[in-house]
């Protein structure tokens, strides 16, 4: 799911047109009411500055954090639930968490004697209020992961957040349930006790855990991956979990038309239809055999509104149903 459905949830909620987000953006409101998007830095910005100026809510970015929890990643997410402790989660997350999230920042973790930090720093030219925003958001949206992780709430013992607080202190004290201490010079970050990092987490399962990780680095290096169309393409497909866009929306993204798309991708030997078989097809795969999702939700997962078409089309895939794949890779 887009990292911008949370911002139309939350306007509905409030009252207001969340189309006058898109404003100058070039989203158009049909590609977020598909529930996913592939955006960029500029295309935020813009986006959070008009949700910025529509709110006239400089902390706004509190609310927002509180929609994410570990589930809305997808692989990573689940990666995280089913790691057998809070140390071994927060390896995953800062492995991993930088490139199949929604964040533009960096991850750092800093394991002291009584104290973890995990901290957020600039890797993209962030400025000015969005960049507070982003702080803000994505700093409490840790926070979220974390208690999610344990089951119960995590005592953070101090919040670092790199802005003045907008006058707002105590706001902020509520959000995170502890001390905040603003203008931080290198980012944000927040702190608990050391001895959390051997908690067992509720849903561990290690086995399936590394399986997901190894999914988890495959889309990583389909992220990476560059020489051809066919692999932008790819790249473009898997960018947001649970999404997948049409071939309309990837020309326009790669600013050429669906005719020159088509024909560039035949003349590598593939075609669009053929790369996204592969990748739903991948996905389902990692799925059924290292989740216990039932059928119809990761049928909905890899893009499928029917459960029969999904099955209709893992069976033109595998030549199987993916009830006999499930069976056959987990007994």
């Amino acid at each position: 799911m887009s990292g911008l459905i949370p911002v139309r949830q939350l306007l509905d909620g409030d009252g207001i047109d969340w189309r006058r987000c898109l404003a100058g953006t070039g989203i158009a409101p049909a590609d977020l009411d598909r529930d996913g998007l592939t955006v960029t830095l500029r295309q935020e910005d813009r986006l959070f500055g008009n949700l910025l100026a529509l709110t006239g809510d400089p902390a706004i970015g509190l609310r927002l954090g509180r929609q994410y929890s570990p589930q809305r990643y997808g692989l990573f997410g689940y990666a995280m639930l089913s790691a057998p402790t809070l140390r071994h989660a927060l390896v995953i997350a800062t492995r991993f968490g930088e490139d199949l999230t929604f964040t533009w920042l960096r991850f750092g973790l800093d394991i002291g004697g009584r104290e973890v930090v995990f901290s957020l720093g600039d890797r993209e030219p962030l400025h000015g209020a969005v960049r507070d925003f982003l702080y803000d958001r994505d700093t409490l949206a840790a926070k979220v992961a974390l208690d999610e992780l344990l089951g119960e709430p995590v005592p953070i013992t101090r919040v670092v957040l790199p802005h003045d607080g907008h006058g707002l202190a105590s706001r902020y004290r509520r959000a995170f349930g502890c001390p905040v201490e603003f203008n931080g010079a290198m980012g944000s970050s927040l702190a608990f006790p050391t001895r959390l990092l051997e908690c067992r987490l509720p849903f561990r399962d290690a086995a399936t855990s590394e399986r997901l990780q190894a999914q988890c680095q495959v889309l990583l290096g389909l992220f990476r991956q560059r020489g051809d169309l066919a692999s932008e393409v790819r790249e473009l497909i898997v960018g947001q979990p649970g999404y997948f866009p049409s071939v309309e929306v990837v020309a326009k993204q790669l600013s050429v038309s669906i005719r020159t798309l088509r024909q560039q991708l035949a003349d590598e030997g593939t075609g669009y239809q053929k790369i996204l078989d592969q990748v739903r097809h991948g996905l389902a795969c990692e799925y059924l055999e290292n989740t216990r999702l039932p059928v119809q939700e990761i049928a909905h997962r890899v893009g499928f509104d029917e459960p029969g078409n999904f099955t209709h089309a893992f069976k033109r895939w595998a030549g199987m149903t993916p009830s006999a794949y499930r069976a056959a890779r987990t007994s």
